[in-house]
């Protein structure tokens, strides 16, 4: 058992069975700047416009990636700090490490609200996923992905049917995860750079679902 491993991601798939793409990367100005710009809808297939959604990921190999889509996750709970002795970083981090003995069970009056320590709760839904992932490696935990478990996700059952007030937490987790994980000085003139690209961005899709859901 290989215990740097901390979190698993499965295959996931469509009801039909058929592959759902589950894996991304960290998402960069780079990325950001294809994705508002719709280059990467563009090019679906362009392994540098769109690598933020891998197109050329074998989904039949076991692999280290970087994030597994939050839908399925395993993961191993004694790599996390127990509740009871949680703080936050200066830089507002959640403190994740790996504990010396993997192999140790972890007393259950510990995993009372786990789930608190995994999640940061500024992130409202989205991108909660993708800073959990981010932690794990900041950490010095390892990401895998594994084939060999699988399960059927329904896409956007939930969301889709209140899409546009969707649009407005998903640009706030994004703004969210580029605030705490792009620190550097330059990180931050890029994002003020980028910030009225993604509100027009932002508004503008709220705006086209509701001229597109409307009865004619």
């Amino acid at each position: 058992m290989n215990y740097s491993v901390i979190i698993l991601g499965p295959l996931v798939l469509n009801p039909d069975k058929t592959i759902q793409p589950s894996l991304r990367r960290f998402p960069d100005f780079r990325i950001l700047f294809f994705e508002l710009t719709g280059l990467s809808r563009i090019f679906p297939f362009s392994k540098n416009i769109n690598s933020w959604r891998i197109p050329d990921f074998n989904y039949k190999e076991i692999k280290d990636v970087e994030q597994p889509m939050g839908a399925a996750l395993f993961l191993r709970k004694s790599f996390f700090t127990p509740l009871e002795s949680q703080t936050v970083c200066r830089d507002d981090k959640t403190k994740i490490h790996p504990i010396a003995n993997s192999r140790s069970k972890v007393p259950s009056e510990i995993l009372t609200g786990f789930t608190d320590v995994l999640l940061d709760k500024k992130f409202s839904m989205f991108f909660n996923d993708v800073d959990l992932c981010a932690r794990v490696k900041e950490g010095g935990g390892r990401i895998l992905f594994f084939p060999g478990a699988s399960v059927i996700h329904k896409r956007g059952k939930s969301t889709g049917k209140v899409k546009e007030k969707m649009i407005p937490l998903h640009t706030k987790g994004l703004l969210r995860y580029f605030v705490k994980h792009r620190t550097s000085l330059l990180d931050r003139i890029l994002l003020l750079i980028f910030l009225p690209s993604i509100i027009i961005n932002a508004i503008l899709r709220v705006l086209l679902l509701r001229f597109y859901s409307k009865d004619f």
